[in-house]
């Protein structure tokens, strides 16, 4: 499962853990994820996972009632069914 913030909201989320931790890569050991992904988690390319998520929620502090969840997504959200192929 996966979780959708409210826009600008997964940035801010990421950028008080870095500021805790102190580096992105004190965070990406702390949290387990390579250091490449804290950059796509930061720049909202992609969503976080729930089990992250509430890592970052623990590390921070805080409760979950304190950031705008828009919505929760399955891990398959976006795949094609049938694994369709588009070819150029």
């Amino acid at each position: 499962m996966r979780v959708k913030l409210k826009k600008g909201e997964q940035t801010k989320l990421l950028l008080l853990a870095i500021k805790k931790a102190k580096t992105e890569s004190k965070l990406s050991k702390l949290i387990s994820i390579p250091e490449g992904t804290i950059y796509a988690y930061k720049n909202e390319i992609t969503t976080l996972p729930l089990e992250k998520f509430k890592v970052l929620i623990d590390f921070l502090n805080l409760k979950k009632e304190d950031v705008i969840i828009e919505k929760f997504l399955d891990n398959n959200w976006g795949r094609v069914k049938g694994g369709k192929r588009w070819f150029y």
